[in-house]
């Protein structure tokens, strides 16, 4: 029977440990930046999409809209 020695916690230096985390935080920065452009693309494609070319012409005249406005006040 051999005694095993509790394992000791690899200590890095601190300048490895920040040079090893750099590169994943750019990637993410980057990665949000092009996120972030993708779905303002994909709003304006959107709006473009529902545009009032597809919706029908509503002809509204003024008096329309004050009759309209007598009938929701009484």
């Amino acid at each position: 029977m051999s005694i095993q020695m509790p394992l000791q916690p690899v200590k890095l230096p601190t300048k490895v440990l920040l040079s090893l985390s750099t590169a994943p935080v750019l990637c993410l920065l980057l990665g949000g930046r092009a996120v972030a452009i993708a779905l303002q693309e994909i709003g304006q494609l959107s709006e473009e999409m529902f545009r009032g070319e597809r919706l029908p012409i509503l002809k509204i005249t003024d008096s329309d809209s004050i009759s309209d406005l007598e009938k929701s006040g009484s």
